[in-house]
């Protein structure tokens, strides 16, 4: 599983929008929407935080599943 695949996932079943995630993390709708395409692979730390935050989860924790999907 790429990050992309993480993040559409996190995003479905919490039920967000795209816009609705990009309301709680501040990273736009068309960069989430680039990342879940696959057509950005290597977002920065700081985009992984905001992320992080708009799921209501520590940075850490997003890291963890990312890296758990990628082996």
């Amino acid at each position: 599983m790429t990050i992309g695949q993480v993040i559409f996932s996190l995003r479905l079943g919490r039920q967000l929008s795209l816009t609705e995630l990009a309301q709680k993390s501040g990273v736009t709708s068309r960069e989430i929407a680039m990342l879940e395409q696959g057509q950005r692979i290597s977002p920065k730390l700081s985009t992984l935080e905001k992320l992080a935050k708009g799921f209501g989860m520590k940075t850490s924790q997003l890291v963890e599943m990312i890296e758990e999907q990628e082996v």
